[in-house]
């Protein structure tokens, strides 16, 4: 990961995250690593919308 960034509207309870990977492998060890993708499993259930570029 090069750099990362998060935002929050607490009241509204939302919740944005944005990363900046050096390459496709790196983003898909880490997506496919724990604790990531046992929390993305979890995450599933309540989510609203999620948008990769």
């Amino acid at each position: 990961m090069i750099n990362y960034a998060v935002k929050a509207d607490f009241p509204k309870k939302h919740f944005w995250t944005l990363f900046i990977w050096k390459d496709r492998d790196s983003m898909r060890r880490f997506v496919m690593a724990k604790p990531h993708a046992t929390a993305m499993k979890k995450f599933e259930e309540w989510q609203a919308t999620v948008l990769l570029l």
